[in-house]
């Protein structure tokens, strides 16, 4: 393989510009939400931290870096195109979709969780 280099490329119009600065924004979102997994983690005791928050926190992770990559990518080119095609692109879009399934994963388990505390699941199987 070819080497790889990385130039130095600005955004030059203001939607470019825009979208840079809102892809840097969703990295900063990302890093507040893991930290508030976090904190929830240290606060909430009860709920089951191995299959629940886990889960959340290897979200927040891989949006930073899906996000991060984005970000970088607006500033930055790489010289041969097919390592962006084959190799940036897929990875970026492949973090992003496991976060997205981690995220699914962490909602049906607080969806699960929240049936137990409120006493739904017991009704449900007494009835059959």
């Amino acid at each position: 393989m070819q080497d790889i280099l990385i130039e130095f490329h600005p955004p030059d119009d203001i939607l470019s510009i825009t979208k840079a600065f809102l892809d840097l924004g969703a990295v900063i979102a990302f890093v507040v939400v893991l930290l508030v997994i976090l904190q929830a983690r240290r606060r909430y005791p009860m709920i089951d931290r191995n299959i629940t928050f886990l889960p959340l926190i290897g979200f927040s992770i891989f949006g930073i870096v899906s996000t991060s990559m984005d970000a970088f990518d607006e500033w930055f080119w790489f010289t041969p195109k097919a390592f962006y095609d084959f190799i940036w692109k897929p990875t970026r879009l492949s973090l992003l979709l496991i976060g997205i399934f981690m995220l699914i994963f962490a909602f049906r388990q607080f969806y699960a969780f929240s049936k137990r505390l409120m006493g739904t699941e017991q009704e449900t199987a007494e009835e059959t």
